[in-house]
């Protein structure tokens, strides 16, 4: 009874173990088939979930670079017209100061060249004034310079006459002492040498005194010629 008892409890333990394992089994591939079935849905979502945001940025950027383009193309017009505007607005200042300059430039040089004339004008009759009073200088130093010339030639003339007289009368009067003195000496010891000797002493003297004449008539003729021609 034992053994049999034994053996129904073995085999109840060996069926319940062999059931045991079998509903394991089971429930391992039930959660097993449900973990890959759950697997596959989220690859699936996420696949398709990172698609649609793959193709929304996709969208989203080819809109931005439009956008983008367009801004830039919008931006790059507006730049453009700005710059031409400026562009033309500069032209026209720097073609009005131009104008200006060359306007202003041409009033100058008329103003310049009115300056020039009258300037030329009050030069040339300074310079004609002045010429006029240089030569009215000049004359008159000359002038003063003939009348100097003609009263230094006259005092000169003068002066070498007073000279020439005074010289010839010294010259006389120590002649006449020489020849009172050695017709003295020779009185005393040679009376007819002296004579001799004083008649070549008189020779002597009317030969000074005719000289004398002479170089006084030439003076005198030279003084009177001068007088003459100036």
């Amino acid at each position: 009874w034992r053994k049999k008892s034994a053996c129904d409890v073995l085999q109840s333990h060996l069926s319940a173990r062999t059931i045991q394992t079998m509903w394991r089994a089971r429930t391992l591939r039930a959660t097993f088939l449900k973990y890959v079935f759950a697997r596959r849905l989220q690859s699936a979502w996420r696949k398709h979930h990172a698609q649609s945001q793959y193709t929304a940025f996709i969208a989203s950027r080819k809109i931005q670079t439009l956008w983008r383009t367009s801004l830039a193309l919008s931006r790059f017009n507006t730049y453009k017209a700005v710059r031409k505007i400026q562009a033309t607005w500069r032209g026209s200042i720097i073609l009005l100061e131009y104008k200006r300059y060359m306007a202003a430039r041409k009033i100058q040089g008329t103003w310049r060249m009115s300056s020039a004339r009258k300037n030329f004008k009050h030069y040339s009759g300074a310079k004609k004034l002045q010429s006029l009073w240089r030569s009215h200088q000049v004359r008159k130093k000359y002038v003063q310079y003939l009348e100097r010339k003609e009263a230094a030639t006259i005092i000169q003339s003068s002066w070498r006459l007073f000279v020439s007289y005074t010289d010839y009368i010294f010259t006389l009067a120590d002649i006449i002492t020489v020849q009172r003195v050695v017709r003295g000496y020779i009185n005393c010891k040679y009376v007819g040498k002296i004579r001799e000797e004083r008649k070549q002493q008189v020779a002597k003297y009317l030969e000074l005194q005719s000289n004398a004449i002479h170089v006084q008539r030439i003076v005198r003729g030279m003084q009177a010629k001068k007088r003459y021609f100036l």
